[in-house]
């Protein structure tokens, strides 16, 4: 999604950067107001304290593109706060996602590689040393070591959440509409929990099997999906 920022100002305090109802406003003109202060007096390491507000915000608007797996359009309502190191910062808060969020999820088998090709051609031959491995291995972990995040995660009835699933032998389209509140954390040492149910009000299945004819399933209400 695109953003634009209106005539805002930053004050300055000593070695904080304050924010004061600090607007971002999405292309639809929706806000997301920030409160707060980012404290810049230890070098090289920016220390937040901040507080995030937002109603219909559009963080999402993404259409289908080749090889693409996950777009859509997401609208959330959110209250959070950031605290810590801006690199791995503790987040906790409430979103929403909002009526007239849809996504779409695709899950499609890789036939890139098929039976008929015997030969694998390396980019190259040159082996990996030691100090090459250490180095690949400790900077995907630096980023992500102390993450925090702890949210509960509202989804508006409204909200319509659609999948394709295709194999060799069969493709699943399945399309569900629902609500529910799922606890989403990730901690320190990037275990990521997700737990709550979801209540499917309705919904349809288009099931297509290679010797079969097509399967149409139109799903009520009563179902739900639960994660714990």
């Amino acid at each position: 999604s695109g953003y634009r920022i209106p005539d805002e100002k930053i004050r300055f305090a000593g070695k904080k950067i304050i924010l004061n109802n600090f607007t971002i406003l999405d292309s639809l003109d929706h806000k997301l107001i920030i409160d707060g202060s980012l404290d810049l007096s230890k070098p090289g390491s920016t220390y937040a304290n901040l507080e995030l507000l937002s109603s219909d915000l559009q963080i999402m608007n993404s259409g289908e593109k080749k090889n693409t797996s996950f777009y859509g359009k997401v609208f959330i309502d959110s209250r959070l706060s950031v605290n810590g190191l801006i690199s791995n910062p503790d987040l906790k808060g409430t979103i929403t996602l909002k009526g007239g969020t849809e996504i779409f999820y695709s899950k499609k088998e890789d036939l890139s590689l098929s039976e008929s090709e015997k030969v694998i051609t390396f980019i190259s031959a040159t082996p990996l040393n030691r100090q090459n491995i250490n180095s690949l291995g400790s900077g995907s972990v630096a980023r992500r070591k102390g993450i925090s995040v702890e949210t509960m995660v509202e989804i508006d009835p409204e909200t319509r959440i659609n999948f394709n699933l295709s194999q060799k032998l069969y493709t699943i389209d399945l399309k569900i509409q629902g609500g529910g509140a799922l606890n989403y954390n990730i901690l320190e040492n990037n275990q990521m929990n997700l737990s709550g149910e979801y209540a499917i009000g309705e919904g349809t299945a288009n099931v297509k099997m290679i010797g079969w004819p097509n399967k149409l399933f139109r799903i009520t209400s009563g179902g739900t999906v639960r994660w714990d």
